[in-house]
């Protein structure tokens, strides 16, 4: 099988890190008063920080925007929506990651919350998109059958647009919490992120890639840059940007999701092969069954262990001059990334 034209990305094998260092370039002007962020586990000020304590207030506000944005119907297509966004939970991540980043700049989270439901709305329909090439019925996402195996292709692909058009109805509505003027810088990072060179591109290489035996580091790079860690770069930037950072500040959030994000990403493929359907919650070990070429395939579990941790060092380095307290959470959030998925991981 021919080799696939791979946008903007040269096949030269570089360094899995090299390209979201290239990209994704943040200031190196010294603040003027430099706060260092312990980036130890379980040192200085993270030791006490909680989380999990942390996280359980903002996701039932998230999960009460949800429903009330998406409420029962009979409609098969808003049904859809409401199975993908709400049904079976979810971490909340991304809406997490948002509120986060905007605390981390001296915002409110108030003002965070209708662009962090919008970024699950937008990250169920990625999702919904992800799972289709695995066609069978067993097909699981967050411990349920996938929206395409309940509701059928057909229908599923359009609850996908419909959440992605929603998502952006929710942030460009008039609303007390959130200024004009930086609703239209957020649909803009949105509508950047989505477009056929942000995740739509990577979701499409993937899918055009799988089963390819020829597995190239450029390929694999650009498409795990398009996937999750895209989605927690523009979580990062939505919430900087909210919450009023500076210029400067929004690029610090920028790399640093995408170097988190990256890293989660690849900790998702080792679990994958690592942990069974009913520890994921979803399919264990479709990755495979659909051919997906992955860090895992290419590099191996040792390296990949090393590349994580790589990435999370760099994304701690990225946010070391915010304010340490408003910063705990993104911390956190960065050691979570290895602590709670390389214990389980075998090999």
């Amino acid at each position: 099988m021919a080799r696939i034209a791979l946008p903007m990305l040269s096949k030269t094998g570089a360094s899995p890190i090299a390209h979201s260092i290239r990209t994704c370039q943040v200031p190196q002007s010294k603040p003027k008063s430099p706060r260092n962020i312990t980036v130890k586990s379980g040192s200085g000020l993270t030791k006490d920080f909680d989380l999990k304590e942390y996280s359980k207030p903002l996701i039932e506000s998230v999960n009460r925007e949800l429903h009330s944005l998406i409420p029962l119907s009979n409609d098969r297509i808003e049904e859809a929506m409401r199975y993908s966004v709400i049904g079976g939970g979810g971490k909340r991540s991304c809406p997490l990651m948002c509120i986060a980043a905007c605390e981390a700049v001296g915002g409110q989270r108030e003002e965070a919350l209708p662009v962090a439901c919008a970024l699950e709305m937008i990250y169920a329909a990625s999702l919904i998109l992800d799972d289709l090439p695995c066609m069978d019925d067993d097909s699981l996402r967050r411990g349920r059958p996938s929206t395409h195996a309940v509701f059928g292709p057909g229908a599923a692909i359009r609850a996908s647009d419909a959440l992605c058009a929603l998502a952006f109805h929710h942030i460009a509505r008039p609303c007390a919490a959130l200024r004009p003027e930086r609703a239209l810088k957020v649909v803009y990072e949105l509508a950047k992120a989505g477009g056929s060179t942000g995740m739509v591109g990577g979701q499409y290489m993937e899918l055009a890639s799988a089963g390819t035996p020829f597995i190239d580091p450029a390929l694999v790079e650009y498409i795990h840059l398009n996937k999750l860690a895209l989605m927690a770069e523009i979580s990062l930037v939505s919430g900087g940007i909210v919450g009023g950072g500076s210029d400067e500040e929004v690029q610090r959030l920028r790399a640093y999701g995408r170097a988190v994000g990256l890293a989660y990403q690849i900790v998702d493929d080792m679990l994958d092969q690592g942990r069974t359907t009913e520890e994921l919650g979803k399919t264990a070990g479709k990755d495979k069954i659909v051919g997906k070429a992955t860090y895992l395939e290419l590099y191996g579990m040792e390296r990949c262990r090393e590349i994580v941790v790589e990435l999370v060092q760099r994304a701690q380095r990225y946010i070391s001059q915010f304010d340490p307290l408003h910063a705990l959470p993104l911390v956190s959030f960065a050691q979570f990334v290895v602590s709670r998925n390389f214990d389980s991981i075998t090999g």
